[in-house]
């Protein structure tokens, strides 16, 4: 199985040359599974029938896709114009953003999203209440708007009300709402930043993911940090103390994913699945429902590959193609046939062609896998 991302990142997209289609289970009220109907589906069901997808990625309400030819693709609810197709209509089945062939990735938080086109430039659409699409105003524009003038952005993540982004130099950017320190800057107040600024002065970001008002990066050098939100030790310091500047998590970390409930799970670069922060619904697969503030690891094995959490969920994917799910099983959204809740990861039927798992953080799963 190929290795799609060095740090594969909730919300953040799957990112690779491989062509692949989108298969999706859970909640699906609002169109998000983007099947053409309202029905949440308790098994994976495949997202029309192409099979040309490079890119995607699932947060909130909507996910946005971009196809081998550039385009951006979107589908789910839509009440903030988080889908940039000009309204804030539903959709139930993927709608082209525009004409533009130039897409390179996406990104995005609770009604809204953030898109890099090929040229590095950085665009976003949606709600804008707390200033998270970096606009310079608290303007909700339901068609794609540019931020600044920029042309060297990397990768992109966003949450409920603050937004992060890493450049190509290795610096880390972020943006919206700081009340709780979720930025990452050394703040904690109630004035919004609405435009992106720089964290700290390191130009070795990998990637950065947020959700439910913390978030986390990992460096080039394996090294894993959060900041935010710790109401249930997601930041994995052994204490439920918010943090509004980065602080590192010991050991040598590969890919790392933020949940909405409020947990945070992470593989290592040894390939062994780890979990921390809150675990009323057995999201982080230790067999029990507790939550914990320090990091602890999940069984014994070594060869998980990706990794995504949800609304007190959890997915991974595994070098040998399997597809696994743990937590709050509602809605279907564990896509093993049952609305059961489990507290250890378990196979998700016997299919060995899934490529990665995103979450849609809504009861949702958004999943790549190997055209038929």
């Amino acid at each position: 199985m190929p290795n799609l991302r060095r740090g594969m990142m909730a919300a953040a997209g799957v990112s690779t040359t491989t062509k692949f289609a989108i298969w999706g289970f859970g909640r699906n009220d609002g169109g998000y599974l983007g099947d053409g109907t309202t029905t949440n589906r308790s098994s994976p069901v495949q997202v029309g029938d192409l099979n040309d997808w490079v890119y995607f990625s699932a947060i909130g309400p909507q996910t946005g896709a971009i196809n081998s030819a550039g385009e951006l693709w979107t589908w789910g609810s839509n009440s903030e114009g988080g889908l940039g197709l000009g309204d804030t209509t539903a959709r139930s089945s993927p709608t082209q953003v525009g004409s533009l062939t130039n897409w390179s990735k996406s990104g995005g938080g609770y009604g809204y999203q953030l898109n890099i086109k090929t040229d590095g430039t950085l665009w976003a659409m949606g709600q804008n209440g707390n200033a998270q699409l970096g606009t310079n105003n608290t303007t909700l524009y339901s068609s794609p708007v540019q931020i600044g003038s920029l042309t060297d952005w990397s990768q992109v993540s966003g949450s409920g009300s603050a937004s992060f982004a890493v450049k190509t130099d290795g610096t880390l950017w972020a943006w919206g709402q700081q009340s709780d320190g979720q930025l990452g800057n050394g703040v904690s107040s109630n004035a919004n930043i609405s435009s992106p600024i720089q964290i700290g002065s390191d130009t070795d970001w990998v990637e950065v993911s947020a959700l439910e008002g913390n978030a986390a990066g990992i460096k080039n050098t394996d090294e894993l940090w959060t900041w935010g939100v710790n109401n249930f030790g997601a930041l994995g310091q052994g204490n439920t103390t918010n943090y509004s500047s980065p602080v590192q998590i010991a050991g040598a970390w590969a890919k790392t994913s933020a949940g909405n409930g409020g947990h945070r799970m992470v593989i290592k670069t040894d390939g062994t699945l780890w979990g921390v922060g809150k675990n009323t619904a057995g999201q982080l697969g230790l067999g029990t429902a507790s939550n914990i503030c320090t990091i602890a690891q999940v069984g014994s094995l070594t060869d998980w590959n990706q990794i995504s959490s949800g609304q007190n969920s959890s997915g991974a994917q595994k070098t040998d193609g399997t597809l696994w799910t743990w937590g709050n099983g509602a809605d279907g959204v564990l896509g093993n046939g049952t609305t059961t809740s489990i507290s250890s990861p378990a196979q998700v039927g016997s299919a060995t062609d899934w490529l990665d798992t995103l979450s849609g953080g809504w009861q949702f799963r958004m999943v790549a896998r190997t055209p038929a």
